[in-house]
C-alpha cells in the first residue's frame, strides 16, 4: 500500500506546468472562435443571391439552379451582373428560404414546350 503523501504527490503531478496548459486552451479556443467567425461570415444573411451563392447555399450545382430559374421551378429575376450586357440570375432571401421550405415550383406548362 502506499502511504497518503505518495498518494498525494500522484495527483498533484502535472505533465506541464498549468501555465502553459492554460496558453494551450486559450491558443485552441481562440482557433474556434476564428472558425465560427468565418461561418457566420460565410452565411451572412444578404437580400439577394447570385445563382453562384444560391447553388452553394443549396448544395446544388450553378447549372441546375440556373435552369431552376431558366424554367420558372423558382422566382428569380434578370439583374446587370456588371459583366457587361449579361445579366444574372439574382433570388432574394425570401425566395431561398422558400425553397428549403416547400422545394421547387411545380413545372408549369410553357416550360415543357421544344422549340
Amino acid at each position: 500500500m502506499s502511504s497518503p503523501s505518495q498518494e498525494a504527490a500522484q495527483v498533484v503531478a502535472v505533465p506541464y506546468p498549468i501555465d502553459a496548459r492554460l496558453a494551450a486552451i486559450e491558443a485552441a479556443l481562440a482557433g474556434v472562435g476564428q472558425a465560427v467567425q468565418v461561418l457566420v461570415d460565410r452565411e451572412r444573411v444578404q437580400d439577394w443571391y447570385g445563382i453562384d451563392e444560391l447553388a452553394r447555399r443549396l448544395g446544388k450545382a450553378p447549372f441546375t439552379c440556373r435552369e431552376w430559374a431558366r424554367h420558372g421551378r423558382i422566382h428569380a429575376v434578370k439583374k446587370q451582373s456588371g459583366r457587361g450586357a449579361h445579366q444574372g440570375w439574382s433570388v432574394s432571401h425570401a425566395e431561398l428560404e422558400r425553397i428549403r421550405r416547400e422545394g421547387l415550383l411545380p413545372i408549369s406548362r410553357a416550360s415543357m414546350r421544344v422549340s
